[in-house]
């Protein structure tokens, strides 16, 4: 797994650097200037983190602090992907499914409650659906239909 992170952050790099190539003057030098800064966080700070894990070390502060700031940046990458009214647990959306619902597996009524950004209506939800996206809210109302959606097993890389 670490070998292939390298490699789609390899490919990332140079499509980057290509698409960079095409600007002028101070745009060009800017977006060299934050890719270089990007791959240099990527090569000292992540890179590092996910190698201490991978050889079943215990990460220090900082790498957890990189992994951190890595998940943040995936879960964005993965909410992005989201298309509203489509059917459930689209292949694109899969991952960032699971991960939202394990995120909120394990809490309790209580830790629901505080991390809830209130109460939410409908009109809200289907009008502002980004707004919301990966948040917690809390709705109320009444459930007239539901069904189980099997969940499509996931390939492993």
């Amino acid at each position: 797994m670490l070998h292939q992170t390298q490699q789609l952050w390899e490919d990332y790099q140079a499509v980057a650097f290509q698409s960079v190539a095409e600007l002028k003057g101070d745009d060009q030098a800017q977006w060299i200037d934050v890719l270089r800064q990007v791959n240099g966080r990527f090569a000292s700070d992540v890179l590092p983190a996910l190698q201490e894990i991978v050889a079943g070390r215990n990460p220090s502060e900082a790498d957890l602090v990189a992994l951190q700031g890595l998940e943040t940046t995936l879960v964005a990458l993965a909410q992005a992907q989201i298309q509203d009214d489509t059917l459930i647990f689209r292949p694109a959306e899969r991952e960032i499914w699971f991960h939202e619902l394990a995120r909120v597996h394990d809490l309790d009524q209580a830790q629901l409650e505080k991390a809830s950004l209130g109460r939410v209506a409908y009109l809200q939800l289907h009008k502002q659906p980004a707004d919301y996206r990966g948040r917690l809210v809390t709705v109320k109302g009444t459930v007239r239909l539901a069904y189980r959606t099997a969940a499509q097993r996931t390939t492993s890389a």
